[in-house]
């Protein structure tokens, strides 16, 4: 393993608990390790990985209270998978009363950027820091129902921007593979109408209305690792969200 470390250390920076959680964390997107699957135990994942039992532990405690692991007393440490549950908590609208879920994206583009000034604010970065930016539409139900672009700052979609062939073939594991790690957002919800190239990527009349729903998301840190923008038909749809 200490090869594979080496191969991606220029795109998995940082302590090395960090590199080795981001290593773990790939084998459960994969399915290498599938939920449900206990992990060996921490001196066995410490040596198979060259690095000590104490930074194995910290990349293990990381992933836990992210939700990708749980330890149970007497048992072991068992994979789970958030990502379902994390995009259900975070998508607040409703078709027809009930809560959906998207058939299928139709990726528009996906770029790595330069910050523009407002994203930089919006995401707390520095001049000069990069984002992939991404676009898609959203197919529910077999109808088109919204366009979302979405703002991450570079280094949270691990190795997205280092793989060429990747950038036009995401995956929604790979948004669900980060905001797994949202632990709170706020949004604003506001009718518009659209400007031309929404109203056409959505395939309506400029005069027809849609809601925009303005999001920013953060991790547990409290660091913003998401600002996405949703143009949604209004047509049969709600938004709810239970401020309980």
């Amino acid at each position: 393993m200490v090869d594979e470390m080496m191969v991606r250390k220029s795109i998995y920076a940082g302590p090395l608990y960090v590199q080795i959680k981001k290593l773990l964390h790939e084998n459960i997107l994969s399915n290498k390790w599938s939920t449900g699957m206990a992990l060996p135990n921490e001196s066995d994942l410490a040596r198979a990985y060259g690095v000590s039992i104490g930074t194995m532990r910290k990349a293990l405690q990381e992933l836990e209270s992210a939700g990708w692991i749980s330890r149970r007393q007497g048992r072991g440490t068992f994979v789970t998978d958030p990502r379902q549950a994390s995009r259900r908590r975070l998508n607040h609208f409703y078709l027809n009363g009930e809560h959906f879920s998207p058939d299928g994206y139709n990726y528009l583009s996906c770029t790595v950027e330069l910050a523009r000034p407002e994203v930089a604010s919006r995401l707390e970065l520095r001049k000069g820091d990069s984002v992939i930016r991404i676009r898609r539409k959203k197919i529910i139900k077999g109808i088109l129902r919204l366009l979302e672009e979405l703002q991450v700052p570079e280094d949270v979609l691990d190795g997205l921007a280092a793989d060429d062939k990747r950038r036009t073939k995401i995956s929604d594991n790979d948004i669900l593979g980060y905001s797994a790690y949202i632990r709170r957002c706020t949004e604003r919800v506001r009718p518009a109408f659209p400007d031309e190239d929404c109203a056409a990527q959505l395939e309506i009349e400029m005069s027809s209305s849609i809601l925009v729903c303005d999001r920013l998301a953060y991790d547990a840190e409290m660091r913003p690792v998401e600002w996405s923008r949703r143009f949604v038909l209004m047509e049969s749809v709600e938004y709810w969200t239970d401020a309980s």
